[in-house]
């Protein structure tokens, strides 16, 4: 994330003006539809909102919690110890 020094105010509604800089870099166009996320820090990340992305993004999610598993990570030692195995027998290293 980069800072832009730009700063805007909400409105009375909650409403704030993405500006049309911004808007251009980011390729949004009037009428798209934006996601709102809260970040651990209390940020506010806005989104393009893409309905078939969700679905990998809750996949995304449940890889990463099982790749910090104990369990799978004995299992990704052993995976690899086997193919370092393979290797060494089939003189590959």
């Amino acid at each position: 994330m980069r800072a832009t020094g730009i700063v805007r105010r909400l409105d009375n509604l909650g409403r704030v003006v993405i500006p049309k800089e911004i808007r251009k870099h980011a390729h949004l166009r009037e009428e798209d539809p934006m996601e709102l996320y809260l970040g651990d820090n209390g940020e506010i990340i806005l989104k393009l909102y893409e309905p078939m992305a969700q679905p990998w993004r809750q996949l995304s999610q449940v890889a990463e919690e099982m790749r910090e598993s104990d369990e799978f990570k004995k299992y990704a030692a052993e995976v690899e110890a086997l193919a370092k195995r393979i290797m060494k027998e089939n003189n590959y290293i």
